[in-house]
């Protein structure tokens, strides 16, 4: 019943469209209850900053600096990479072989300007070069689409941008093989947010860029969608470049200050520049080689990333984590990209142990010396070894008690008079409710069993906790697939 223009339509990321109102028809719609909300069309733009040198794909390849001066290109397995942006230049050199043929259908246009791969600015063709081209790309074997949604100008609008995004969420057609990368900010709008959810929803990994004002990335969007990877900038010396935005939206950190990538003005020609439109592909880049090796959701795709990442790696990151997008850099075990067609995650035991699973939880055996005993001293504790050499027999609860451990400390279950007689502990006492016995001695873990008090140096298993035969590790997280594997454990996709 309202009046109104209708132009464009949405169905796949957005159930909406777009109108020309009036004032008063604005203010119609907004009274609407089946209306979620009403927004205005406004303006996006890419994101750049000024010239410097390039070091990104070096990097991004290793854990810590300084850097080494080589590269290792990724595979991205075939993974379509859809570059929403101002165009690639689909004739330059460094898209041989890499871009879609110029008849596909995952190439379109949203800016009227007619070809996406004619690129008038040159911003797009950078972003692509970085994330797939030949010779200035993260990732190899990529699958290049130009999705035209910002102009000549370097500008575009919110409708062409979810056009954009619908666009490639129904190419992609309920496929986990499909990257976006958005290299373009405005501010905050709900719409593009639920756009890019949805896309991610319907199995689309969504990379953006936080933006470049120095400020909260959550004031902008797409950056401050949660279920988009959003990137900030960093530095060669792995510290937040100054443009770059920060705080709790921002997911993750690349190289973009001084970025080198094919530029528009001939075949061969390059550019350096800066933003966090150049962190982006980088990332992007690595997205597609996780998503080369496999069928993740977006959500394990996230995940993995950030397990590969040197976590807490960017100095002024303003954020609170700073980790920095890498390969190479392991946390809790080593990955091993490849490995069949999933990525496998796996940690070893301390040396000279046995590793094993036992009703969902990690142990591994207590190989170790026998350890040293506490002695009798001011605290009256005395252990003597027990339990094949691997614990220390401190005492036994009374007849018909039972023993057990809280905070730290032996008790024994009162069931008599509310009297304590237990000896040789001359720190006994009730509690109200138990009989206290002692504190474990500082420096040592202590346990139950059987009826048995024992203690055992806190080194004995490596920080992990000894049940008198094993020692426990952690439980294994839930949904996660584990086995022992060359006395490792090893679980397919790491949480």
């Amino acid at each position: 019943g309202h009046m109104g223009t209708v132009g464009k339509k949405f169905s796949k990321v957005l159930n909406g469209c777009v109108m020309r109102l009036n004032p008063k028809e604005v203010n119609s719609i907004r009274k609407d209850p089946n209306i979620q909300f009403i927004e205005e069309d406004k303006e996006v733009y890419f994101l750049e900053e000024s010239p410097a040198a390039s070091w990104g794909l070096d990097r991004i390849d290793q854990c810590h600096l300084p850097l080494d001066e080589k590269m290792t290109k990724k595979d991205a397995g075939s993974v379509k990479v859809y570059i929403l942006d101002t165009g690639i230049k689909g004739s330059h050199n460094d898209f041989d072989g890499v871009l879609e043929p110029s008849y596909a259908s995952c190439h379109k246009d949203f800016t009227n300007e007619g070809n996406p791969l004619d690129d008038g600015h040159g911003h797009g063709t950078h972003v692509a070069s970085t994330a797939c081209g030949l010779t200035y790309g993260v990732a190899s074997n990529c699958k290049l689409c130009a999705v035209k949604v910002l102009n000549s100008s370097g500008y575009g609008t919110l409708s062409g941008v979810i056009g954009g995004i619908e666009h490639a969420a129904a190419d992609c057609a309920g496929s986990t093989r499909c990257v976006i990368n958005m290299s373009l900010s405005g501010s905050k709008s709900p719409a593009i947010n639920m756009a890019v959810a949805n896309a991610v929803d319907d199995g689309v990994h969504v990379v953006v860029a936080a933006g470049n004002d120095n400020a909260d990335a959550c004031l902008a969007s797409p950056a401050s969608e949660p279920k988009a990877i959003t990137v900030g900038s960093t530095t060669r010396e792995d510290a937040r470049s100054p443009f770059s935005n920060w705080g709790s939206c921002v997911d993750i950190f690349a190289p973009g200050s001084g970025i080198k990538a094919a530029w528009i003005w001939s075949n061969t020609s390059t550019k350096t520049i800066s933003g966090t439109s150049m962190a982006s592909p980088h990332v992007a880049g690595i997205a597609v080689s996780i998503a080369g090796t496999g069928s993740f959701t977006p959500a394990q795709l996230t995940a993995e990333m950030k397990v590969m990442s040197k976590q807490g790696g960017v100095s002024g990151s303003q954020t609170s984590h700073g980790d920095l997008a890498t390969d190479p850099c392991r946390h809790g075990g080593t990955i091993a990209i490849g490995h069949g067609y999933k990525v496998i995650c796996k940690s070893n035991p301390p040396a000279g142990t046995n590793a094993f699973i036992y009703k969902g939880r990690m142990y591994h055996t207590a190989n170790y010396a026998s350890p040293v005993c506490p002695s009798t001293g001011a605290d009256g504790i005395q252990g003597t070894l027990a339990l094949g050499n691997k614990a220390c027999l401190i005492g036994t609860a009374p007849s018909g008690h039972k023993a057990w451990m809280w905070k730290n400390g032996w008790y024994y279950t009162d069931n008599v008079t509310g009297v304590c007689p237990y000896r040789p502990f001359p720190k006994s006492r009730y509690d109200g409710a138990n009989c206290f016995i002692e504190k474990v001695p500082k420096g040592y873990a202590g346990f139950t069993a059987d009826g048995n008090y024992y203690t055992y140096p806190k080194n004995f298993c490596s920080g992990h906790w000894y049940d008198g035969a094993n020692c426990h590790v952690q439980v294994i997280p839930s949904g996660l697939n584990m086995r022992i594997e060359s006395n490792a454990w090893v679980y397919d996709v790491c949480p």
